[in-house]
Formats: structure tokens, sequence, C-alpha cells
């Protein structure tokens, strides 16, 4: 494990960056301030105080958040495009001798079907004014009281 580093720098800073580029912080889902500090080799404590007194630290990592969360966005788009366009795969099984010798492999390329949840929800957020999802009616109609009992109501 590398020696913790004390003294902050443009070096240190520039990792912290490239971290937080790479791999988000928990307001995105990514990693945790100590998962980081870890990464980086140093103190929770020197990661707080360089975010508060050192000047463009916090600009640099707010703006590292916003990269890791436009990428994110990105992977998560194209896989639920994937997901929802179904998708083929080559599925390969290995078999082997108790040495560890190739006896034979064998390859089938499985079908993954459209997943329609993801489709519709695509569908529904890609293009709203053509693709709604309908759950509410609204059913206007004029009741003739009396027609239907026979009493006339005033």
């Amino acid at each position: 494990m590398a020696s913790r580093r004390s003294a902050y720098n443009e070096d240190i800073a520039k990792d912290i960056v490239k971290f937080v580029e790479q791999y988000g912080l928990s307001d995105f889902g990514g990693a945790t301030i100590a998962e980081l500090c870890k990464h980086v080799c140093i103190s929770e404590s020197a990661f707080y105080d360089w975010r508060l007194h050192k000047e463009g630290l916090a600009e640099k990592i707010e703006k590292a958040k916003r990269k890791y969360r436009n990428s994110l966005e990105k992977r998560m788009v194209r896989a639920l495009v994937t997901a929802a366009e179904g998708y083929e795969w080559v599925e390969r099984k290995v078999r082997k001798d108790g040495a560890g010798n190739v006896l034979s492999i064998e390859e089938k390329t499985r079908h993954e079907a459209v997943n329609v949840g993801a489709a519709i929800f695509l569908l529904t957020n890609v293009a709203p004014e053509r693709w709604q999802n309908v759950t509410n009616q609204n059913i206007k109609a004029a009741i003739n009281v009396e027609q239907i009992t026979g009493m006339r109501i005033e």
C-alpha cells in the first residue's frame, strides 16, 4: 500500500478529479469519500479540509461529478436501448480434463427477447407527444335523470 500523502499539490488534485470522473461519488451511486481517500492515499479530514480551503478544488470535483453523471447516463441509456431491442450473445461451454486441458468447446447463440417494459419506458420518454401511458381517462357525460327515473328535478 502506498504511503499516505499529507501535503496538498496539483498531482493529488488531479488524482482526486480523475478518480471522481471515473468512479463518481456516492451522490450518484459511485464511490464513497473513504474509497476516494484510500485510492489517492490521503485522510478523509485532509480531503474535507482541502475541498474547503484549496482554491478551485471544490469546483473541479463538482465538474468531475457532472462528467461522471453524464457518462453514467449515456451508459444507462445504451443499456436500456439494448434491453428494449433485444440482443444475442454466444454462450461458450469449455470442458476440461483433470489436468486443465481443453477437451471440447461448445458454442450456442442465445437470444434475449425484447424487454417490453424498457421499450415502453423509452418511447414514452423519448417521444412523449406520440407515445403515452394512458392510465387515466376523463369521461364526460350528461345524464338525464328524468329520463332514467321518471322524476323531474327542478
